[in-house]
């Protein structure tokens, strides 16, 4: 179940992401050019983005520092 939401996740930020390309190409006029800095930004935006969906966070965090000890009073 967790594979699927993270495989549609994917998708609508893919889709998002090229949108947002696109509109960064169509709002300087060119169509078949990279469309500048806009996408250099965008691009890394979505691969941490992607990064962030798949990161694997079923690991437990190791609490094991002194400072969780119970204090006894002798």
């Amino acid at each position: 179940m967790r594979v699927i939401i993270k495989v549609v996740l994917t998708i609508v930020l893919l889709m998002i992401g090229t949108v947002i390309v696109e509109g960064i190409k169509s709002s300087m006029g060119t169509k078949h050019s990279s469309g500048g800095i806009g996408p250099l930004i965008v691009y890394p935006a979505l691969i941490a983005g992607i990064y962030a969906i798949w990161k694997n966070r079923s690991v437990k965090e190791d609490n094991s520092s002194a400072d969780n000890e119970t204090l006894r009073k002798d």
